[in-house]
């Protein structure tokens, strides 16, 4: 049986942002850290990935969702769906692993 993924817009793969990355260099420490759960093309997919990330994590449930849209170098489009706003990477990391049960998330900085 082949696994529907209801929409080829859907790209769960972090699509990393150079300049995103030279700016958290560069700025003072001002914000908060997220962890990026999936990465969508098209803005009308954000509730319903939500949906499906939640079915996935029960614990998502007691969390509320933030997203950003993103544009990239080549053109594309994409908004990013977050959860959590830490004070800190560490605390990141740790809902990651207690939460999340993975070693490895995609945790993201913004002011």
């Amino acid at each position: 049986m082949k696994k529907n993924n209801e929409n080829n817009n859907l790209n769960l793969y972090a699509v990393e942002d150079e300049a995103e990355k030279e700016n958290q260099k560069s700025t003072k420490k001002l914000g908060k850290y997220s962890i990026q759960l999936a990465s969508v093309s098209n803005a009308n997919l954000i509730d319903k990935e939500w949906q499906r990330l939640k079915k996935i994590y029960i614990e998502l449930s007691k969390e509320n969702y933030n997203y950003k849209k993103v544009n990239l170098k080549n053109g594309k489009i994409f908004y990013r769906i977050l959860v959590g706003e830490f004070n800190s990477k560490d605390a990141a990391k740790d809902f990651c692993k207690s939460i999340l049960k993975k070693n490895n998330c995609i945790i993201r900085y913004y002011e």
